[in-house]
């Protein structure tokens, strides 16, 4: 009786290891999406309806936007395919006319990836914000502009086939114009 005790918590533990081990793979990247990166299209269309806007994306593939709620703001996510119709790109973006909410949504935004993922390597820009995580499973990156019309922050998620590889050896945290 003890051995049958004892198999079958260590059975439960077994599957629920495997189980685990093997929903890493399909979990969404990006925390403002469910989409994997096996998404196609229809997946989009399915998970979203029609899209608002949709234009050449920097991957020869065609860029989808949505309008999309996160963290209670309105914005758009924009889903950006090759191509050969892959997935490469996941990103939310933010406009306002107040600097303060710009600074107040990245500063969020950028302690919700740290507490995940770390530090970032920070690039310098002299007109925006940015900061870079550079991941085996694929770069994160975070910009914010402000300008005299209004502000605008970008969050992607980038497919690993896309992601800067020669700086992820390379990174270092310069200084630079950041927010905090």
């Amino acid at each position: 009786m003890t051995k049958t005790r004892l198999r079958f918590p260590l059975l439960c533990l077994l599957l629920c290891c495997l189980t685990g081990c093997k929903g890493q793979k399909n979990q969404p990247p990006a925390p403002f999406s469910a989409l994997t990166w096996n998404a196609s299209y229809e997946d989009v269309k399915e998970a979203h309806g029609n899209e608002i806007e949709s234009y050449p994306s920097v991957y020869e593939g065609t860029t989808y936007v949505y309008e999309a709620v996160y963290q209670e703001r309105n914005g758009t996510l924009k889903y950006m395919f090759d191509s050969e119709e892959k997935l490469m790109c996941i990103a939310w973006a933010y406009e306002t006319d107040d600097p303060e909410d710009l600074e107040s949504v990245y500063r969020s935004l950028k302690k919700e990836v740290e507490d995940v993922h770390g530090e970032s390597c920070s690039p310098s820009a002299a007109s925006g914000y940015g900061d870079v995580w550079y991941l085996q499973e694929g770069d994160i990156i975070l910009t914010a502009v402000s300008v005299q019309d209004g502000s605008a922050l970008q969050y992607a998620y980038l497919n690993a086939a896309v992601s800067n590889q020669e700086k992820r050896r390379t990174a270092v945290r310069p200084a630079g114009n950041h927010f905090p």
